[in-house]
């Protein structure tokens, strides 16, 4: 669960999936949380379904044909922000695990520092403001990256 509990199997068709909002759940939390998954998203990489917007709020699937992606720019989203942030995904980047905006349930350490474009020069492969991963702008004169969103 977004507490960190291990999920136990257990049907309830009733119940909805606190992760795509799918009615008919397989799994919930054993320790008491109002968290219950279904099959589909249980399967998944814990990268996948533990993505959120940039506030820490888990995605719901919401298509959007005329949203922009906040992780690729593309036209054409596919999950919002439960919350009601600004903040959408388009299925691709949902699909692909690792992207901008996921996080799992206990979030890892920043990546570390590297090599920008091969040359010399040392950039941090995470923003400096949300300390999140993906498409980044690297500072020419220090180590440091932000998104655009993060700017």
């Amino acid at each position: 669960c977004e507490r960190g509990h291990a999920l136990r199997e257990e049907v309830r068709p009733g119940n909805y999936c606190d992760v795509c909002q799918a009615q008919g759940t397989d799994f919930c939390c054993p320790e008491g949380c109002d968290f219950d998954m279904c099959a589909r998203c249980h399967a998944m990489p814990p990268m996948q379904a533990w993505h959120r917007c940039n506030n820490g709020h888990r995605l719901v699937g919401a298509p959007q044909p005329d949203n922009f992606c906040d992780t690729c720019t593309e036209q054409g989203t596919a999950f919002t922000c439960a919350q009601g942030c600004d903040f959408d995904m388009c299925q691709q980047c949902f699909d692909g695990a690792g992207q901008a905006g996921a996080l799992p349930p206990a979030e890892p350490a920043p990546p570390k520092a590297r090599a920008a474009g091969g040359g010399d020069s040392i950039s941090n492969d995470f923003c400096e403001v949300c300390q999140k991963t993906g498409r980044l702008l690297l500072c020419e004169s220090c180590p440091r990256a932000f998104h655009v969103r993060c700017i």
